[in-house]
């Protein structure tokens, strides 16, 4: 799903404005064709999975999730006022 997101807002234009978890209450998830569409009709609310602090990595690539809005590459999450940083731990405290 979230290589998924990236692939939407690529050929999205709209799509960029969302952040991850506000994206389902525009885009609606196809699992046949692992997908995401514009929602239709209706209305849903994003979840994103939990993940401690301590789960390194993974915690600051959500963190950076929540805060960054329509990146189309993994490159853009890592990357903070034009420098690419090496983990998502330093982008975060950039």
């Amino acid at each position: 799903m979230l290589t998924g997101f990236f692939a939407t807002n690529c050929s999205h234009v709209l799509a960029r404005q969302y952040m991850y978890q506000e994206f389902p209450q525009h885009f609606v998830w196809h699992k046949d064709d692992k997908e995401w569409h514009p929602r239709e009709c209706g209305f849903a609310i994003g979840q994103l999975y939990f993940v401690a602090p301590t789960a390194g990595e993974q915690f600051y690539l959500r963190m950076l999730l929540t805060n960054i809005a329509g990146p189309t590459l993994w490159q853009q999450l890592h990357t903070f006022n034009g420098i690419q940083h090496p983990s998502f731990y330093d982008a975060c405290l950039a």
